[in-house]
């Protein structure tokens, strides 16, 4: 028996090891998403999409090689990744029953769904300790922060630059690396939030 529990403490241990730099790669993942324009372009949008559409690949290869494991998070989170599905079929539906106007715009917004659903399973299967949840939640807070200076020192400097692209709208506003003020306005809200979560 008690052989038998050091194996499972052992075999624990090595699954956390094992999907740690999938870990750290969704944290550089998050802290990308704000910077390319907000990923509110279609290169950004797709972009995004590849890497974690290739987080998704290498953390499924750990499961089947039994290195990594389905957190009770995730299991439990089934009717809404069910909800989420609906939504994505009927984008499917649109564009196999020749419903929708815009094939293109169907399309891109069903990939673009499909990897946010994929995100959410990241962050179900990735942040099972208490650790790793805090570690995310500091970054997300130091991105924030990032966005919220860097905002300012546009528009006081008069450089107007979102990500290395010249603003042409939006002057003389902080916008951050985001397009829209809006946008910046409700990431930082986020991190605000998650920021004083911690502090409670």
């Amino acid at each position: 028996m008690l052989i038998d529990a050091n194996h499972t403490n052992t075999s624990v241990s090595k699954t956390r090891c094992d999907d740690i730099f999938v870990y750290y790669l969704f944290l550089f993942t998050l802290v990308w998403v704000p910077l390319p324009l907000g990923s509110n372009r279609a290169w950004s949008e797709m972009l995004l999409c590849i890497m974690v559409s290739s987080l998704c690949l290498i953390w499924c290869a750990l499961y089947i090689t039994d290195k990594a494991s389905i957190t009770r998070s995730f299991k439990k989170a089934l009717p809404v990744f069910a909800l989420f599905a609906i939504s994505q079929i009927f984008l499917v539906y649109q564009l196999v029953y020749d419903v929708s106007i815009d094939k293109y715009s169907t399309t891109k917004e069903l990939i673009l769904g499909i990897n946010l659903m994929l995100i959410f399973a990241l962050c179900l299967v990735l942040l099972n300790t208490s650790k790793r949840i805090k570690t995310c939640i500091y970054v997300l807070v130091f991105s924030g922060l990032f966005q919220a200076l860097y905002g300012s020192l546009m528009t006081l400097t008069n450089l107007e630059y979102s990500f290395f692209i010249k603003k042409e709208s939006y002057i003389g506003v902080a916008t951050g690396t985001f397009i829209n003020r809006n946008h910046l306005a409700g990431y930082l809200v986020i991190c605000l939030s998650l920021g004083l979560g911690m502090m409670i």
